[in-house]
């Protein structure tokens, strides 16, 4: 439904997921976007994971060139049933205290609780 999974173990030709505490990573508008209304880059202290699966059919929201990063922090589900959103930024107290990352999480509320057009 979310359209990404952390591997906890080596899976077929993929390896373990990996992350990594307290990086500072620039993250940027992937697209125009509701939930990304208003927002240009951010800098912002966070985790960041390598080696998940990501499903080719989400809807990239916000990205990061990180090296630690996969690339995608924030996407929209796969799942077209309903309104999923999943962002993956939010570990710590630096991340929850931003003023862009309330705006995000708040823009996806609103975005999810929408009827759909």
């Amino acid at each position: 439904v979310t359209g990404g999974r952390y591997l906890l173990k080596p899976e077929g030709s993929s390896a373990a997921s990996t992350f990594q505490h307290d990086v500072d990573l620039l993250v940027r508008p992937a697209r125009s976007h509701p939930i990304t209304a208003g927002l240009g880059p951010i800098l912002i202290q966070d985790e960041t994971y390598r080696g998940t699966w990501i499903s080719p059919q989400a809807e990239v929201l916000l990205a990061t060139d990180h090296p630690s990063s996969d690339g995608p922090v924030a996407w929209i589900g796969p799942y077209r049933k309903s309104r999923v959103v999943c962002i993956q930024l939010g570990h710590g107290r630096e991340a929850h205290q931003h003023p862009a990352y309330r705006r995000l999480v708040y823009q996806a509320i609103q975005w999810a609780a929408a009827k759909r057009p």
